[in-house]
């Protein structure tokens, strides 16, 4: 429900980028829920954000979780264009990330 609502409220109509989610049903502490939920919110932000460029009509986010046991893996991966090579030297201080 999180990734329908980020994608309803932050993927343009003229944008064909799509939202998907695969989890295994599991049952967390209410904390674990809510940090689980904020990384969530963050990673799909960014991917949003800087992986498609504006004149990119289509893209795709997958927001995977896995739990076997005690062990999860969780994963948010998207098939943006990722970081330039070159990074542009007049843009802020540090390596470019933020």
């Amino acid at each position: 429900m999180l990734c329908e609502t980020l994608a309803g409220s932050l993927i343009g109509e003229k944008q064909s980028i799509t939202l998907n989610v695969v989890a295994n049903r599991a049952e967390v502490l209410s904390d674990w829920a809510v940090s689980f939920g904020l990384i969530v919110t963050e990673l799909v932000i960014k991917a949003l954000k800087y992986a498609f460029s504006a004149n990119v009509s289509s893209g795709h986010i997958a927001v995977t979780y896995e739990v076997t046991g005690e062990e999860w893996v969780m994963a948010i991966v998207d098939n943006g264009g990722g970081m330039p090579v070159a990074p542009d030297e007049n843009n802020g201080i540090g390596h470019g990330n933020c």
